[in-house]
């Protein structure tokens, strides 16, 4: 119950949260050890802005900030993101996420690691805007709440296509044909949600607002595909 709490306390404060992300117009993009080439983050695409490409490379590996991401990537797979258990940590997380912040407060000054650390943030508040909406919307009976969250499961899979930095990285493995299966289970559920009788007016409007930005991102990841 308690945990319960505290998330519904995260899902409150991330709006106000996610709008300081958004007035942030130095938002940029950044490369890992594991991409040799850089382009726009994620992070660009919520604020509107994406900057030139740089010519600079700079390694995250080593950098607590992206053990943290890899933390939080570790609660997602191929067929769906794990939400119980990322409930089971999300209060330690949270904790772990406010030290990192405060930890990059006390560095010296370096646009890059603040919009390593913004992107951190800005995925932890994902998945716990996931959980809600997986809990307040239980699949059982209900074929279009099944497909609303299938769409809640696929906006934090494509997660798995972005480097440490938010932004695509081609490099991982089976880039390509992840981009291409993501399309095609976007295109078969809208074609089924379309086709579903006496849908809740309320699930209606979440589904096409929530398929609007997991299309949106969708899109960016297959700029970078080969």
């Amino acid at each position: 119950m308690r945990l319960r709490k505290f998330l519904i306390t995260i899902y409150t404060v991330i709006s106000a949260t996610r709008a300081t992300t958004m007035l942030d117009k130095n938002a940029s993009h950044l490369i890992t050890a594991s991409s040799p080439s850089s382009g726009p983050s994620i992070i660009d695409i919520y604020v509107g802005f994406i900057p030139k490409v740089a010519n600079k490379d700079t390694q995250f590996g080593d950098n607590p900030s992206a053990k943290f991401i890899n933390n939080l990537k570790s609660f997602i797979f191929d067929t769906h993101f794990s939400a119980d258990e990322f409930e089971a940590r999300a209060e330690d997380l949270e904790k772990r996420l406010a030290s990192l912040e405060a930890w990059a407060r006390n560095e010296p000054f370096s646009k890059d690691l603040g919009r390593h650390i913004r992107f951190a943030r800005h995925m932890f508040e994902e998945m716990a805007d996931s959980v809600e909406m997986l809990r307040c919307y239980d699949s059982i009976g209900r074929a279009d709440s099944h497909l609303f969250r299938c769409l809640v499961h696929l906006n934090i899979r494509l997660y798995n296509l972005y480097n440490f930095c938010g932004v695509p990285d081609p490099l991982i493995s089976r880039y390509t044909s992840k981009v291409f299966e993501f399309s095609s289970l976007l295109y078969e559920w809208s074609t089924e949600f379309k086709a579903l009788p006496d849908v809740r007016y309320g699930l209606r409007r979440n589904f096409w607002k929530h398929f609007s930005k997991v299309q949106s991102n969708h899109h960016f990841l297959e700029l970078f595909a080969p």
